[in-house]
């Protein structure tokens, strides 16, 4: 009968320490200093960007990773009853109305832009602006 080998348990967690490593290794560190003011300003415009779209809420909302699931993970969720509480635990939508020229703005800090583990973190900008004329829908 063929002799069957099994991975012993310590090989499963080297294996499942070097993987993590690997995933940060892979992540960009981000160079903004964490306590930096950091801006983002825009001007939203209609479809055909003849005329600024005013009295629009802009989103700015930020990309959960791996890393930030890690505390709650860890700590059985416990680490959202904190006071610092982590990035996961907190509402990770900002919004702004745009002004009558269709300029909004974001004041963030550096730690805001950045993972857990002090990497660049990635961000969507989405904004609602109605439909031009003879469409249904707008985006």
């Amino acid at each position: 009968m063929p002799s069957r080998r099994t991975a012993s348990p310590a090989a499963g967690r080297v294996a499942l320490v070097a993987v993590a490593v690997a995933a940060l290794a892979a992540c960009t560190p981000s160079k903004i200093d964490a306590a930096a003011d950091v801006a983002v300003r825009g001007r939203l415009l209609h479809q055909a960007g003849s005329r600024p779209a005013s009295g629009r809420t802009v989103y700015l909302t930020r990309d959960l990773g791996p890393s930030d699931l890690l505390p709650g993970v860890l700590t059985a969720g416990l680490a959202c009853l904190s006071d610092d509480k982590p990035e996961v635990c907190r509402s990770g939508v900002r919004h702004d109305l745009t002004e009558s020229d269709g300029r909004f703005a974001f004041d963030l800090k550096g730690r805001d832009t950045q993972t857990v583990f002090g990497n660049t973190r990635h961000f969507n900008l989405a904004a609602e602006v109605s439909p031009p004329p003879g469409h249904v829908d707008g985006a």
